[in-house]
């Protein structure tokens, strides 16, 4: 689609839009991301301008627009979204949109969130334990999990450190963009600091996961949240379990291409001051997502995502030099099956039925257990090994020996990792 279609699109769309009070980033709303040429004016004065050259481009001023980080002062990139618009175009019109509204105001860049699978759920019916992007006999382990609770400690060493860092965790912050939490029984003992968390999705602060039908992976940030930092009373032990969790509500699907609100969410997580930031998703290439990254990075942040599922190559944001990418192994130190690879990979992780919080059955959503597989659990329990680490030997020591160095905790991080990590045969 040319631009002038993309234009005239926009403007029909825009014209007869109904009144919109559902928040920013409801997964159903059209969203553009843009980033605007930097300027000396004020940042209120850079939306003004912006919000007229949107409202003249398009003949209405039913739209919001909010910059993307921050309280309002940061506005090098902002969420532009028309009321009472969803997100129902097809890809093709939405590019044609972007590449218009770049043009016609002078960006950098404007890039649409799709709400398009950046790969596809091969299966109708998942097996149990799977992630939905994994249900294809080709990427998918089939058999029983280990009668083992905590096979994925043991073969990553986690009581080992337990040994050595006594505090398990204790004083260190996760953050966790996912899909949000409810009260499982195995997050009954999670220190869980709700005075931090964030809803993007419907709004406000509570990060409860409504587990609807509606939702690609209900209970999925659950699941995660139990493998990184379930308590100790809890029968799944997460390889950090006196880390405090901050669940961030912001996708419904791990299959990411609505990049902004997972933007958000990073910025947030880095304005309140995590300290590892865990992402059990993915998606594609998007320019604000690796500033976001960036600028948690820049603030000695850890920050992580799953290599990706049944796709072969590494998805973003793990795919993103500043973050670190965690690719899958199982209990017999091998790939596991669907797992990505690739040079982008800094190390493997269980990925392969590792026991997590289960909440699919409906006689025991809030108590049900089982093996899962994908990187997402691969991640999320290495988020907590770095809790771990971070725990062991203080955060100001590790932060004075990065600045000893010229690096970030990340790369300190990163390298202690990698140089570590068991090499089992057959692996790079």
């Amino acid at each position: 689609m040319t631009q002038l279609q993309g234009l005239a699109l926009l403007r029909e769309v825009m014209r007869d839009a109904a009144p919109d009070d559902r928040p920013i980033f409801t997964p159903e709303r059209m969203r553009f991301v843009l980033e605007p040429m930097p300027s000396d004016l004020p940042a209120e004065a850079q939306i003004a301008a912006l919000r007229d050259g949107l409202a003249e481009l398009t003949g209405s001023s039913a739209f919001r627009l909010e910059p993307l980080f921050g309280e309002g002062e940061d506005v090098s990139f902002l969420v532009f979204s028309p009321d009472g618009i969803d997100m129902t175009l097809p890809e093709d019109a939405l590019y044609g949109i972007a590449e218009a509204l770049r043009d016609r105001l002078g960006l950098i860049s404007c890039e649409p969130d799709t709400g398009t699978a950046a790969y596809g759920d091969p299966s109708e019916a998942p097996p149990p334990g799977t992630e939905s992007v994994v249900g294809d006999i080709f990427c998918w382990a089939q058999g029983n999990a280990p009668t083992d609770k905590e096979w994925a400690l043991r073969r990553t060493l986690v009581h080992q450190a337990w040994a050595r860092a006594p505090g398990k965790g204790r004083g260190i912050t996760i953050a966790q963009p996912d899909t949000g939490i409810v009260d499982h029984v195995e997050l009954k003992d999670t220190r869980i600091d709700r005075t931090r968390t964030l809803n993007l999705i419907e709004g406000g602060t509570d990060p409860t996961d409504p587990l609807s039908s509606r939702m690609s992976n209900p209970g999925h940030g659950t699941s995660t949240g139990s493998v990184a930092a379930s308590g100790e009373g809890s029968v799944i032990k997460g390889s950090a379990p006196r880390a405090t969790l901050v669940p961030i509500r912001c996708i419904n699907d791990v299959v990411v291409t609505n990049a902004s609100p997972v933007t958000r969410a990073v910025d947030h997580a880095t304005r309140i001051g995590a300290h590892v930031i865990t992402m059990s998703l993915g998606g594609l290439f998007n320019r604000a997502l690796r500033d976001a990254i960036r600028r948690a990075v820049s603030r000695d942040i850890i920050v992580m995502a799953a290599a990706g599922n049944c796709v072969g190559l590494t998805v973003w944001p793990a795919a993103y030099p500043e973050c670190i990418a965690v690719a899958g192994t199982n209990n017999a130190d091998q790939p596991w099956k669907g797992t990505s690879r690739g040079p982008s990979i800094d190390f493997s992780a269980p990925a392969e039925f590792v026991w997590r919080a289960d909440t699919r059955d409906p006689a025991h959503t809030l108590t049900g257990i089982s093996g899962g597989q994908g990187t997402s659990f691969a991640v999320a329990l290495s988020a907590g090994i770095a809790a771990l680490w971070l725990g062991h030997h203080g955060r100001p020591v590790v932060l004075a020996e990065a600045r000893r160095r010229g690096t970030t905790v990340q790369e300190l991080f990163r390298a202690a990792a990698r140089q570590t990590a068991r090499s089992p045969a057959g692996f790079p």
